[in-house]
């Protein structure tokens, strides 16, 4: 539709009216609706506005200065303006559902585990996949906003773990040497993640690399010792174990689960 706003804020923050760009490029009328966005059809309190703007030290005049970046919004939007909505003690961010990139993520994300559930997991990874390509970038990549960093984080965790999933309901479809690659790509730029190196343990290890998968087991336990002063956990210590041991329940079974494949999956 010709007035259809769209807020995408996972990669840099971006509005799109009637699918043309709203300039928006203050970094406080960006933060003030990064944190609006992340809360959609919620009330954000002005105090809490401030808080994502300035911090613990923000102006004497500081509600005045919320109250100017929410006209600047409004009049960026333009027939749109309507959707930030002034409430008793703040504003509220009013879109309709699908209306943000958060919101898209988490439909797609319900209908590919309801697919799984179903008996679907080529669907459930076609539909997952999806949802993790909205991805641009780092989530808010340029607000700064200490007091918006931990809805920032996660979002990311939620990335990180979705990424995780995908790749066991591949390895369930016994697409092992498809995404063998992948996963060493990801489980090496996320050094410290157990799931993703236990995966990537039996990928290895399904497509003839034993000493490989054991590699990777070797390497995980010196980073988390040096880094954390840990051992792997008892899941990934088993893996390691049958890997050793050629246990046939990691063996390819397309169609059906292994519980000692789950634990890695999970």
């Amino acid at each position: 539709m010709q007035d259809e706003v769209s807020f995408s804020l996972l990669g840099p923050l971006e509005v799109t009216r009637g699918g043309r760009r709203v300039p928006i490029t203050a970094l406080r009328h960006l933060t003030t609706l990064a944190a609006l966005a992340l809360q959609a059809n919620r009330t954000v309190s002005t105090a809490q506005l401030t808080a994502a703007v300035w911090g613990a030290d923000p102006p004497a005049t500081a509600a005045n200065q919320i109250a100017i970046c929410v006209l600047a919004l409004r009049r960026a939007l333009g027939r749109a303006a309507g959707m930030i909505e002034t409430r008793p003690r703040g504003y509220l961010l009013n879109v309709p559902p699908g209306a943000t990139d958060l919101d898209r993520v988490e439909a797609m994300v319900d209908a590919g585990r309801a697919l799984e559930q179903a008996g679907r997991p080529a669907a459930a990874v076609t539909e997952l996949r999806a949802a993790l390509d909205l991805w641009r970038g780092p989530v808010l990549c340029g607000i700064t906003s200490p007091e918006l960093q931990p809805e920032i984080a996660g979002w990311e965790e939620r990335r990180l773990g979705l990424t995780e999933e995908v790749y066991s309901l591949e390895l369930r479809l016994d697409r092992h040497d498809g995404v063998v690659a992948e996963l060493a790509a990801f489980a090496g730029a996320h050094p410290l993640r157990e799931r993703p190196r236990g995966l990537l343990m039996l990928a290895l290890y399904r497509t003839g690399r034993q000493a490989e998968a054991l590699g990777v087991f070797r390497e995980t336990s010196r980073l988390l010792s040096e880094e954390l002063g840990l051992r792997p956990s008892a899941e990934l210590r088993a893996l390691e174990r049958s890997i050793l041991n050629q246990d046939p329940r990691l063996r390819p079974r397309y169609g059906r689960r292994s519980d000692l494949v789950d634990q890695v999956g999970h």
